[in-house]
């Protein structure tokens, strides 16, 4: 049946905080890794704080194990950007002062700001899809990440250190870190959905 190539897929979602598989039936299978959930006292406190300071800018995004807050439609990304660096000290500030700095970190995308543990990443999340293809015995002939920001390049680097052939398709704005990867770099004219579009 049609719901079988579902078990084909494997999804994972907050930096390595949530699995999803899919049973033969075709529904899906949520795990949510409760160790990396977020005290609510801070979740609160970013809530305040968006009201107080950011609500032209930004909202809040409800999320399982990290705290996000997102850039609010019909904001431009210039203006977001802008409020973002801002906001990053406020976050970083806030951690600190509950005595988080070891444990959590402040996580810069581009079109949102998060909190999450220092054990979480795009590299985790990377991690665990190459389990889930070893433990299938799924052999890829080449893998493609997408990235819009510099935290997405380590998707790329894990799948690299691991030996397979991978290509990063980069849709984002900024100026990569580095000049050489040791892996293949696409850089798209269009940036960010239409970028990805127009590489596919």
């Amino acid at each position: 049946s049609n719901q079988e190539i579902l078990q084909n897929l494997f999804v994972v979602a907050e930096s390595g905080g949530i699995q999803a598989i899919f049973n033969e039936d075709g529904s899906m299978n949520l795990q949510i890794d409760d160790s990396l959930k977020m005290p609510t006292v801070l979740d609160q406190k970013v809530r305040d704080l968006l009201q107080e300071k950011y609500s032209q800018s930004m909202r809040y995004e409800v999320k399982k194990t990290m705290i996000t807050t997102k850039i609010k439609e019909g904001t431009s990304v210039e203006e977001f950007h802008k409020d973002q660096q801002e906001i990053a000290k406020d976050l970083q500030r806030l951690i600190d002062s509950y005595g988080f700095t070891d444990k959590f970190k402040v996580d810069i995308s581009t079109i949102g700001t998060n909190i999450m543990h220092k054990t979480t990443g795009k590299d985790k999340g990377t991690e665990l899809i190459l389990e889930w293809i070893s433990k299938r015995k799924i052999k890829p002939q080449r893998f493609i990440a997408f990235g819009d920001s510099i935290p997405d390049i380590p998707m790329a680097e894990k799948i690299n250190e691991a030996g397979h052939p991978v290509e990063l398709v980069y849709v984002g704005k900024n100026k990569l870190p580095k000049d050489n990867y040791p892996f293949k770099i696409t850089r798209t004219q269009n940036s960010y959905d239409k970028g990805a579009v127009e590489f596919l």
